[in-house]
């Protein structure tokens, strides 16, 4: 299972991935990602990195 989410409050954005793996109702591995959202100026993709919009333009 993974969740993904944009965290608010800092400086910059940051979009946060964390991915958990269950067996039999237990928590057994869990690894995350998290870095500072990228503005469109920063985008390679010309795309944000969560949802449609870009930080800047919220």
């Amino acid at each position: 299972m993974w969740v993904q989410a944009r965290r608010t409050g800092q400086p910059a954005p940051w979009i946060a991935v964390d991915f958990v793996r269950i067996e039999d109702g237990i928590l057994v591995e869990h690894w995350d990602v998290i870095e500072e959202e990228a503005s469109r100026k920063e985008s390679l993709s010309g795309l944000p990195m969560y949802g449609d919009d870009f930080p800047e333009e919220r």
